[in-house]
């Protein structure tokens, strides 16, 4: 649901009415199998059980990694500790729907339920350092009305969770923020403000100005740092259209717990707001969104100016915002019309909010709805993924650990800091690999091999141009940024695709110069960028930077990575020559006298360093990446044709 000037509302609207139009799906989607002919498929993804969840595989310590199951939604999270964290949401089946509260104790491996409450629906909660966590949303339908009823459960440790005692006539609970001192407050979704002094077991309606400037307001998310000082987003209504003022967000700040109230001097631009995160009374940032795409802002002296935040392209809503400390802090959402590589985003700063970068996510949820950060590392994000609720959770600030993989022309992979999950190093295969690419979602990885065949490793098997005739080879691979799809790509820029991957263009039918010799996808818009040999770039659905195609060139270039940290891209020749565009330069081998070319690159996972691969196996690492070793001394039986890198 949007408010009319496109402020998101996060908790109810879309989430609750799937609920009910899921009442017939089942709850638990069944991980894909791969394709028995290409490889083997063994995911790590977590299961669902009748205790509980797990979450296999490398368990946390390697950025984020996702959970999916257990319900059809999850709309709520939040931490009393770094390892003690709860989701909440809903959950249906063919005859009724029950909010539902999970529980973690040992840092989001393992997950249990803690509630089942038939015929509610959570739509947000908070816990605090106190032990104490609050579950807001609705119940059954208002007498004489066709509104739902507001409802709101309580547990003090998580030992026991209870029913809260509302006002009369309260409508859904669409937001909740604990101070660590113990008071709650809340938002029902149409902006009545109410407080809890006794962990949340009984509420009051808050006296808040209702209009701003004579502009009609309607109060979205609370963020308190104490019992009294605390602040409500939310945006103006009756705005945007013709002959009506522009819609805007709006700011009110308390310092006596909500006796009184004050406007804060925000941008007379400042998007509708929908959530807001506070680490002190000084420091807070708010997102929301204008028109399709969202917006933040940050406050580092209590309100008084407040500076818009600029974020990567590609997030439309930005649903829940979270800070571990003053720094560190994180936005989920999820990517509008024109990303086409998943729906889930997760943006982390480390300078509270000056900038934004997006951080790789394992999980194919559809979006992400809200965020719990106990500290700056630690941080369990809640969302949806088809007819199945996701969790995202970190225990080192979405940070990936570096690894990488080679593989040669006969398919051997060799793997540094990275999982062997299989090659075909032992198989007559029919033309040669050219490509490789990891499965973000399950690990994995994929080969490609010049006629189109690929073989994929604990990850799906979405499809090949194998049995296709090609009017030229395929030269290079890459994935989707969820893992749910991949593309081919040609010497003749032809491009295929297959899974969620959307088709954005080529150059199958353009006279090139040179031919191409790979892709690469921008992570903050879903298209992609094809390479030529002579640096010739064709961009589609993704900026173009600039290209080496006007330069003469020693040698000629053999890779292409996209840049995650800039959203530029860097282009390699095999002589080792880096070409850095909307992209820092970090160094290179153009100057070195090589034993074998370079045929392969990969950048880190935070975009601050990149790797350069030899045909003999020998690495190069720059910037902040690391080495891991190499086959630089081993006789390989094929030289080494392509490379994936962990992220």
């Amino acid at each position: 649901m949007n408010t009319n000037c496109g402020s998101r509302w996060p908790r109810l609207s879309s989430r609750w009415l799937a609920v009910v139009a899921a009442l017939l799906a089942a709850i638990w989607v069944a991980a894909p199998s791969a394709s028995a002919s290409t490889g083997t498929h063994a995911t790590s993804a977590a299961r669902p059980s009748s205790s509980g969840v797990h979450m296999a595989g490398d368990s946390v310590g390697a950025g984020w990694l996702a959970l999916t199951g257990g319900s059809s939604y999850y709309d709520g999270a939040g931490c009393v500790s770094n390892s003690t964290c709860y989701v909440a949401g809903s959950t249906s089946d063919a005859t009724q729907y029950s909010g539902v509260v999970w529980k973690t104790t040992d840092g989001g491996s393992d997950w249990s339920k803690v509630v089942s409450a038939p015929s509610v629906f959570f739509d947000d909660m908070s816990c605090t350092a106190a032990n104490l966590c609050v579950a807001v949303g609705g119940g059954a339908k208002m007498a004489g009305s066709s509104s739902y009823a507001g409802s709101i459960w309580a547990s003090d440790g998580g030992s026991g969770w209870s029913e809260a005692s509302l006002p009369a006539g309260l409508d859904v609970v669409g937001w909740v923020g604990c101070a660590p001192t113990g008071a709650c407050f809340a938002t029902t979704v149409t902006g009545t403000a109410i407080r809890s002094t006794d962990g949340g077991n009984t509420w009051t309606k808050l006296s808040v100005p209702t209009s701003n400037d004579g502009q009609p307001i309607l109060l979205n998310a609370p963020s308190f740092v104490d019992d009294n000082d605390g602040y409500y987003v939310g945006t103006t209504t009756n705005c945007g259209t013709s002959g009506r003022p522009a819609c805007r967000g709006v700011v009110l700040h308390t310092s006596d717990g909500g006796s009184t109230w004050s406007w804060e001097n925000t941008p007379s631009s400042m998007a509708g707001l929908g959530n807001i995160a506070c680490s002190s009374a000084s420091d807070c940032i708010a997102v929301g969104s204008t028109g399709p795409k969202a917006a933040a802002y940050f406050t580092r002296d209590g309100g008084s100016t407040w500076h818009a935040s600029p974020l990567p392209f590609g997030l439309a809503n930005a649903n829940g915002v979270a800070c571990g400390d003053a720094a560190n802090c994180y936005i989920v959402g999820q990517n509008d019309a024109e990303n086409r590589g998943g729906g889930t985003v997760i943006f982390a700063t480390t300078n509270g909010g000056t900038s934004w970068k997006v951080q790789p996510v394992t999980g194919p949820a559809d979006g992400l709805v809200d965020i719990a950060c106990p500290s700056a590392s630690v941080c369990v994000a809640a969302g949806y993924s088809p007819n199945n609720g996701s969790i995202e959770v970190t225990d080192n600030a979405g940070v990936s650990p570096q690894g990488y993989w080679f593989t040669a022309s006969d398919g051997g992979v060799f793997g540094f800091n990275a999982p062997f999950q299989g090659s075909t190093g032992g198989v007559a295969l029919a033309k040669p690999i050219v490509g490789m690419a990891l499965d973000r979602a399950t690990g994995g990885y994929w080969l490609a091999a010049t006629d189109g065949g690929v073989f994929n490793f604990d990850a799906p098997f979405y499809g090949s141009a194998g049995g296709a005739p090609l009017a030229k080879p395929v030269v290079g691979m890459a994935a989707t940024s969820n893992g749910l799809g991949y593309y081919l790509v040609a010497s003749d820029g032809g491009v295929f695709n297959y899974g969620d991957a959307k088709f954005q263009g080529s150059t199958g039918g353009v006279h090139l110069a040179r031919p191409i010799i790979g892709m690469a996808i921008d992570s903050l818009t879903g298209g992609y960028w094809l390479a030529a040999s002579d640096g010739g770039i064709f961009a589609y659905n993704a900026p173009f930077y600039g290209s080496t195609g006007g330069i003469a060139l020693q040698k000629p270039i053999v890779a292409m990575l996209a840049d995650p940290a800039t959203g530029g891209y860097w282009l390699v020749a095999s002589d080792g020559g880096v070409f850095a565009f909307n992209a820092p330069f970090y160094g290179s081998t153009g100057g070195i006298a090589l034993n074998k070319p370079i045929v392969a690159a990969q950048a880190t996972p935070d975009g601050l360093g990149y790797w350069l691969i030899a045909s003999d196996g020998g690495v190069f690492a720059y910037g902040d990446a690391k080495f891991l070793g190499s086959t630089g001394n081993i006789a390989l039986h094929e030289p080494i044709v392509g490379a994936a890198s962990r992220s």
